[in-house]
């Protein structure tokens, strides 16, 4: 035997103990042994029968539940096993409540607490309604959009007219039955969900090297619904990372190889907005290093899920299950319960580190980006010996005009009108022609639509040779 979520070692009884069954009691259940060395040798107590006959009253009185009192032999040694069963309703000790963490035990206070509370009261801050909240503050637009893409991904049954939104908003459990918008709706569909929760924001931010260490490469913050907050925030990913352009064999289009598979950031960043704690003040951040991408999200795991328990497959439990149903029907989630382990296929699969899955103050996913040694082999891409092609470059070879361009631009994807507007511009013709042109002829920047030039929702970003000229031009 070894202590795990499921057990515990105690050599003699102390009252304090009690913490360690109320812990038992609000997660997944577990045993407490009494007589035995925290490395699983049992040494025995002078007094099991006495507290075989003892401990029963003493836990159904102080924590209202009823647990199982064994009392076990071995090697002529007597030991107590005290067997809990997980309890539907919170179970306090002293005013306390306490959970089981790995083999540790976890008093709960403030916003933990309160999660924990409505989670056992079978009510998650999602469902909550909204007290102000009407159908008006809703973007008629998104909830269309939703109900196409639900449709085609999920043969949602459906169909979108004005009419008929309060219909399509009760099939989705967003709006209570006398009427109120919950949390999850106005996350999902209000014009400006930021309005209602100001911490609903995504943090972005690219850093040059391993380290969260200024000046950053770009930096920004996306506000919107659920769907735009992701869509937003993978796309910048996609913007920074390598990429090697394939061939057009199976379609009219061109295969893009991404250094990351997109959709393993996809699922990093769905599972960071579905599943955060919002009554937390802190917003996600997505943080892309040299070596890696972070994606954070506040608060944790749900009750009863462990780490170890993400590496394999596992049930679904969602933090938020009203808010991830709808995504899940837009086909933004492949699969309820099998996030993470199609994350970790993904990125086994192209080659790359296992990622890593951690718990602290926030809730931490790790992709690992390839070594430049070995994605330089699927196309022409940036290598370390760029930083000294770079370098040279930034003399007489570059214009002051692409330079003036790099530097606005940054690491963010902007409109024409947004660089004519940093570069104090007026004529399009005139920064078509010297700035946007030449940059994306040497490869230092490239198009949002490359197969729609003209497109009105045309935007450019740096590509990664612009970055590391970027990078130069800081340092210089």
């Amino acid at each position: 035997m070894k202590e795990d979520q499921h057990t515990e070692f105690k050599r003699l009884w102390k009252d304090e103990f009690f913490r360690e069954i109320c812990a038992f009691a609000n997660t997944q259940g577990g045993t407490l042994y009494i007589g035995v060395e925290d490395d699983g040798t049992i040494v025995g107590v002078n007094n099991a029968k006495q507290l075989l006959q003892d401990m029963p009253n003493k836990i159904k009185n102080n924590m209202g539940f009823v647990a199982g009192v064994d009392l076990k032999e071995e090697n002529g040694k007597e030991y107590i096993a005290i067997i809990v069963n997980p309890q539907e309703n919170a179970v306090s000790y002293d005013g306390k409540y306490f959970v089981r963490s790995g083999s540790t035990v976890q008093e709960l206070r403030g916003q933990e607490l309160a999660t924990f509370l409505m989670h056992k009261t079978n009510t998650h801050w999602d469902s909550l309604p909204h007290p102000t909240a009407t159908l008006e503050d809703l973007d008629k637009e998104s909830i269309r959009h939703f109900v196409s893409r639900a449709r085609e991904n999920r043969s949602f049954p459906l169909e979108y007219d004005e009419n008929n939104i309060s219909l399509i908003l009760t099939s989705l459990k967003l709006i209570t039955a006398d009427g109120h918008l919950t949390n999850a709706a106005l996350l999902l569909f209000a014009k400006d969900p930021q309005k209602w929760f100001i911490n609903s924001f995504v943090k972005c931010a690219h850093f040059p090297t391993k380290q969260m260490l200024k000046p950053m490469l770009s930096h920004q913050m996306y506000g919107g619904n659920i769907f735009r907050l992701v869509d937003q925030a993978v796309e910048y990913v996609a913007s920074r990372i390598d990429a090697g352009v394939g061939e057009r064999i199976h379609s009219a289009a061109i295969d893009v190889d991404y250094e990351l598979p997109l959709q393993a950031v996809r699922e990093a960043i769905v599972n960071a907005v579905v599943h955060r704690d919002y009554m937390s003040t802190a917003s996600v951040q997505v943080m892309l290093f040299r070596d890696r991408l972070e994606v954070w999200n506040p608060g944790g795991l749900p009750m009863g899920m462990t780490i170890e328990m993400l590496n394999e497959q596992h049930r679904s439990m969602p933090v938020n299950p009203i808010l991830a149903y709808p995504v899940y029907l837009a086909g933004y989630i492949e699969q309820l319960g099998t996030g993470t382990t199609d994350l970790i296929q993904r990125c086994e699969n192209k080659g790359l580190r296992r990622p890593e899955f951690k718990q602290n103050n926030d809730f931490e996913i790790t992709l690992w980006r390839p070594e430049k040694e070995y994605y330089s082999q699927a196309g022409d891409q940036v290598s370390d010996q760029v930083s000294d092609q770079v370098s040279d470059q930034v003399s007489d070879q570059v214009s002051d005009q692409v330079k003036k361009l790099i530097e606005v631009v940054r690491g963010d994807t902007k409109t024409r009108e947004e660089i004519m507007d940093l570069l104090h511009i007026k004529s399009r013709r005139y920064v078509r022609e010297n700035y946007l042109n030449p940059a994306i002829e040497a490869g230092y920047l490239a198009m949002r639509y490359p197969d729609k030039p003209n497109s009105s929702n045309q935007a450019y970003f740096l590509t990664p040779k612009g970055l590391e000229l970027l990078q130069q031009l800081i340092k210089n």
